[in-house]
């Protein structure tokens, strides 16, 4: 008797346990990137940022479109980390310029078609953790892209843990752009809080839904134009949302909605030296059908 009871305990205790661990399993996705060597994925990159700038009395508004076509393919995968190369695909960026038409003596469209060069290798872990980026574009270039946040909206950050819908992380988020005009550079720095909001299906693929919200986001840095120093501070909040599909960890489609304010003011100079600048950005990334 004092070997068959806790043997029918064990028995009886054992069916439900079982049960509730295969139903939490179910539940609970680890997610991961799960890239193939030689596997290339086409993006269509569409961005559209505004800029407001209060200088001499007076303001205006800037616009910038911005189309990019870009392939992403998977040089290397070894154990615990991937490489992918962030190729511009040959006549695949297109950009836009107009400023304000309230002043016509500075009012232009500009149009640009330069993706040559444009090659960048990112090598990163199964969670998306970036280990080292290899830059084969130009500091314009390189600026475009990290204003676009094209690298972490691709090769996103994923919990170390398993997660079920519901389930909140901190993606963080730090990058350094050299200076639009002169030498200096700006550094951007984001904490995302993400959430798993569900599993849904996309023209037959199962998709992690992440949706984010910056809980901190901080602008500074230090140009020279002209011979002029300058001092940049600011901040902001970026929203995100992404279609990420569950076979690769890539996003078949990634979207986000990026406010910041940020000020330039003379080195050593008080409030009448500053310049105020607001800007308004919306990126849609979205894969692009394979080559027949």
């Amino acid at each position: 008797m004092q070997v068959i009871v806790p043997t029918i305990i064990a028995l009886v205790c054992a069916g439900p346990l079982h049960a509730f661990q295969a139903r939490v399993q179910d539940d609970e996705v680890l997610m991961r990137l799960s890239l193939k060597p030689n596997a290339i994925v086409r993006y269509a990159i569409n961005s559209v940022l505004e800029q407001d700038v209060e200088a001499g009395g007076g303001a205006s508004t800037n616009a910038i479109v911005t189309d990019l076509n870009l392939s992403v393919s998977v040089t290397d995968v070894t154990l615990g980390r991937s490489t992918l190369k962030f190729v511009a695909d040959e006549g695949g960026l297109r950009t836009r310029t107009k400023l304000d038409e309230r002043m016509p003596l500075m009012d232009s469209v500009l149009r640009v078609k330069d993706g040559k060069g444009l090659a960048v290798l990112v090598t990163c872990d199964p969670t998306g953790r970036v280990l080292e980026i290899e830059s084969g574009a130009s500091d314009d270039q390189l600026a475009m892209l990290n204003g676009m946040r094209v690298f972490d909206r691709i090769v996103m950050q994923f919990p170390k843990e398993r997660v079920r819908p519901g389930d909140r992380w901190i993606s963080e988020m730090a990058d350094t752009m050299p200076a639009p005009q002169g030498d200096g550079s700006i550094i951007t720095t984001i904490e995302l809080e993400e959430t798993f909001s569900a599993v849904v299906d996309s023209m037959g693929i199962k998709c992690w839904l992440i949706e984010g919200e910056s809980s901190s986001m901080k602008i500074r840095g230090g140009i020279s134009v002209s011979g002029m120093n300058i001092d940049v501070s600011g901040g902001g909040t970026m929203r995100t949302r992404a279609m990420v599909d569950s076979r690769t960890g890539l996003p078949l489609r990634s979207e986000l909605l990026l406010d910041n304010s940020m000020t330039l003011r003379a080195a050593g100079a008080g409030d009448e030296m500053a310049v105020p600048s607001n800007a308004r950005m919306r990126v849609v990334i979205s894969q692009r059908p394979k080559r027949q």
